[in-house]
């Protein structure tokens, strides 16, 4: 995942959630990013069960972050969002869109 620190785009391996119809996704994939930092607005959902997803530290997703990425950029997959989660998530995105 790229992003911004002071002025230069830095590359890190970042958690994501996919958000997008399988059937679309050929090369580009819709994804929501998600941080350990706290949650700042309405939009950013803390995932309820985040060391299940094997994440080490409390995880937020960030939906009014959603994004386009290319699928050259993942390194792995991880399947299987918790029903918990992931109504909580589309609520948003539901809200958001």
């Amino acid at each position: 995942m790229a992003f911004e620190d002071r002025g230069m785009w830095v590359y890190k391996a970042r958690p994501v959630i996919i958000v997008g119809n399988r059937a679309t996704m050929d090369q580009d994939i819709i994804i929501v990013p998600c941080t350990s930092q706290a949650a700042r607005n309405d939009y950013d959902v803390l995932l309820l069960e985040w060391s299940i997803y094997g994440l080490p530290v409390p995880t937020v997703a960030r939906i009014a972050k959603v994004q386009n990425v290319h699928k050259r950029h993942f390194i792995r997959w991880i399947d299987g969002l918790r029903s918990k989660d992931w109504s909580r998530i589309k609520r948003k995105l539901d809200k958001l869109f």
